[in-house]
């Protein structure tokens, strides 16, 4: 859902809040966790913590989303105000992260 409405009133990044401050590395159980990831490599991942349909609609509309625990308001808080904060950043092919 979050997803469509950014895509309907033009943005074109928006965040995900989830219990987790991102993607796990693959084959890393013991919390590591990606910065940035394509659309590509996404979807490839199986199951993470977005609906697999994210990826595809991302990559066709342009748009990259970022995971980030929204149990963690100061992430929250960096992430609206373009500060760094920890989460998985998922972008277009050829987007350049």
């Amino acid at each position: 859902m979050a997803a469509w409405f950014a895509r309907f009133f033009g943005a074109r990044r928006f965040a995900v809040l989830t219990d987790v401050p991102g993607i796990r590395r693959p084959g890393d159980e013991d919390g590591g966790y990606l910065e940035s990831l394509s659309t590509t490599d996404a979807g490839a991942m199986g199951r993470t913590s977005i609906d697999e349909c994210l990826p595809p609609f991302l990559e066709a509309n342009g748009m990259s989303c970022t995971i980030l625990n929204g149990q963690d308001h100061l992430s929250v808080e960096n992430w609206l105000q373009g500060r760094p904060a920890p989460g998985t950043t998922v972008h277009p092919v050829g987007a350049g992260h």
